[in-house]
C-alpha cells in the first residue's frame, strides 16, 4: 500500500527495527531521563526484585522526584545472583551514580533481609540519605492484620464462603 502511495519509499525490515530503531530509540529516551533527572534533587531510590514467567530473577530500580514522578532506571537481571543486601547496595550505588550521590535524599525497598542490609548499607556509604518506609507493605501487613480480630470474624466467614460460591 505504502510503495503504491511513494514508490521511492522502502520500509525498513522487522529486523532492522528491532535491532536498530528501537535500542537507539530507548537509548535516547533514557539519556533524556538521566539529563532530566540530573536538574532535580531530593530524590528518592526505590528497589524491588521479582520474577518472570521464565523463572529470572529480576530487580527494578525507581528514582522519584519531590513531586511524586517516578522514573524507571534499571531493570536487572541477576539469576545467577547471591542477592545479599551487599550485592543489592552495590547495585543500587551504581544507578545512583548515574545522577550523582547528592541528588538523592531518601531509599525505600520492601523489608526483606537482603533489602533491609542494602537499605543500611546505603544510609552509611550516602550519610545524607535517610531511609523512608514503604508504605505499601505496611498497610498490607496491617489490613491484613485487622482482618484476623475477632471482631471481623464473621465478615472474613461471610466473604469465604462467598468467595467459594462464585
Amino acid at each position: 500500500m505504502l510503495a503504491i502511495a511513494n514508490k521511492a519509499y522502502h520500509p525498513a525490515s522487522s529486523t532492522t527495527i528491532a535491532d536498530s530503531h528501537i535500542p537507539k530509540e530507548a537509548a535516547r529516551v533514557r539519556e533524556l531521563v538521566i539529563d532530566f533527572l540530573k536538574s532535580h534533587f531530593n530524590l528518592t531510590v526505590s528497589f524491588d526484585g521479582g520474577g518472570t514467567k521464565r523463572q529470572q530473577s529480576v530487580y527494578t530500580i525507581h528514582f522519584t522526584t519531590p513531586d511524586g514522578r517516578s522514573f524507571l532506571i534499571r531493570g536487572e537481571e541477576c539469576s545467577d545472583e547471591s542477592h545479599t543486601g551487599e550485592f543489592l547496595a552495590r547495585m543500587v550505588l551504581k544507578a545512583i551514580d548515574l545522577l550523582g550521590r547528592n541528588h538523592f535524599s531518601g531509599v525505600t525497598s520492601d523489608n526483606t533481609g537482603n533489602t533491609r542490609v542494602a537499605r543500611q548499607l546505603l544510609c552509611a556509604e550516602i550519610n545524607t540519605i535517610i531511609q523512608v518506609p514503604d508504605i505499601c507493605h505496611h498497610l498490607n501487613l496491617l489490613c491484613k492484620d485487622i482482618t484476623q480480630l475477632d471482631m471481623f470474624s464473621t465478615v472474613s466467614s461471610s466473604s469465604q464462603l462467598y468467595a467459594t460460591v462464585v
